[in-house]
């Protein structure tokens, strides 16, 4: 340890009293024993390098000369210039009295240093020991708590971190959570307005009417067949569709993204589906189509699937008009669908396509027709009127009237 005295605060008494464990190392003397009059520089380098050496062999090491690089554990110095002074005077030095400049460096060296410790005019470093290193253990609880401040400090910031990175990511989440709700909400939507449009299809509404095949050229699809001031002959004439499922999602962008349909307009476009739906007989005339000429009667009618009678000759495809005719093959299945979709014969139909049964279901379900499809004979048996005309359960009922229903247009078609 190494620890400053000035002039006069009482080094040489206290390592007197203990040589053992403080040496007391005077600058002037160093210089003279070692014959650095002249050479101040290389008497400072020296003098620095034995108080290194020496710290290692004493408990304190007192000098009275700053060298430059030093670092001191502690420093003495009396309270003002005069207390130096007279200090000096009781010891009888009063033939070396130190200029109040080099006091005053002293001073501010020491400050600079933050190891100054002011002894009053009675008192010398055998009094005041402890002191500087009282406050220097202080120094370094402050410091210690400094740092245990800093450490706490830094530890709340990697906290505060930890919760921001949390929120942030709750926020992310959230913000996924709602753009999947928004998302489903506008599915859900677009689904509903999906089924409308088949719906509409299915029974003609609006005379939305799908069609399969074309004239010319000789294309082969799905297409809504009859313009309105809905839909534009541009549309209704290409074909537009690969499959009849498709259909409906061709229908629906073009009456939201081309003809400007909202809410409003879909919704009364299900009103008037469902009161044509309402308005379908419970039950049909076997054999309407029927003649004495022909069993088979190709050239007497086109199926197209909207007909309200003889279902069940055009579900066994007896009404494929001419080798001449537009009707193609595919548009004789497309008929027999859209009859069986609409509940009439649907046994035959689906024991032919049992994989269409879900889709059968579920528009079964939005209009009342029984959508129980799994055992299709005890559907034939519930609905008696519906199947077959030639299939053991059915029983003909008194027909009902077979007209459509008009309705007051819910927007200027």
């Amino acid at each position: 340890m190494i620890v400053y005295g000035f002039y006069g605060t009482g080094k040489t008494a206290i390592c007197e009293q203990c040589p053992e464990k403080y040496l007391d190392l005077d600058f002037q003397y160093f210089r003279f024993e070692e014959a650095y009059f002249f050479d101040a520089k290389s008497a400072e380098a020296a003098y620095k390098q034995r108080i290194q050496e020496q710290e290692a062999k004493y408990d304190i090491v007192f000098i009275n000369h700053l060298p430059e690089g030093l670092k001191i554990d502690a420093g003495y110095i009396q309270s003002d210039y005069k207390a130096c002074v007279k200090a000096l005077a009781e010891r009888k030095q009063g033939n070396f009295i130190p200029l109040k400049e080099e006091y005053d460096n002293v001073v501010l060296r020491l400050r600079e240093m933050g190891s100054i410790v002011f002894l009053d005019s009675d008192e010398h470093i055998s009094d005041a020991l402890d002191l500087a290193f009282t406050r220097k253990d202080k120094a370094m609880d402050m410091n210690q708590n400094e740092m245990k401040s800093l450490d706490e400090q830094i530890a709340e910031l990697e906290k505060l971190n930890q919760q921001m990175e949390a929120l942030q990511s709750e926020i992310e989440s959230r913000k996924a959570e709602i753009e999947a709700q928004q998302k489903a909400k506008e599915d859900a939507q677009k689904q509903k307005y999906l089924n409308i449009c088949l719906d509409a299809i299915i029974v003609g509404t609006d005379n939305f009417k799908a069609r399969h095949g074309s004239i010319a050229p000789y294309t082969n699809g799905y297409y809504i067949q009859s313009h309105n001031n809905v839909i534009k002959r541009e549309f209704c004439e290409p074909v537009t569709a690969s499959s009849f499922e498709k259909l409906p999602e061709v229908l629906y962008h073009y009456l939201k993204n081309i003809a400007g349909w909202t809410d409003k307009d879909f919704a009364g476009l299900k009103r008037r589906t469902d009161a044509d739906w309402k308005a379908l007989p419970k039950s049909y005339t076997p054999n309407y189509y029927q003649t004495q000429s022909s069993e088979y009667l190709h050239g007497h009618h086109i199926a197209t699937g909207y007909e309200i009678d003889g279902f069940d000759n055009i579900v066994k495809e007896r009404l494929g008009g001419t080798y001449s005719s537009m009707t193609t093959g595919s548009q004789n299945d497309l008929a027999v669908k859209l009859i069986a979709l609409k509940g009439y014969c649907t046994e035959y139909y689906l024991q032919q396509h049992p994989k269409e049964k879900p889709f059968f279901k579920e528009v079964f379900k939005r209009h009342g027709i029984d959508c129980r499809l799994g055992d299709l004979n005890k559907w034939a048996e519930r609905n008696p009127s519906r199947c077959m005309s030639d299939n053991p359960h059915y029983s003909e009922t008194a027909p009902e009237k077979k007209t459509r229903s008009r309705h007051k247009e819910d927007r200027d078609l």
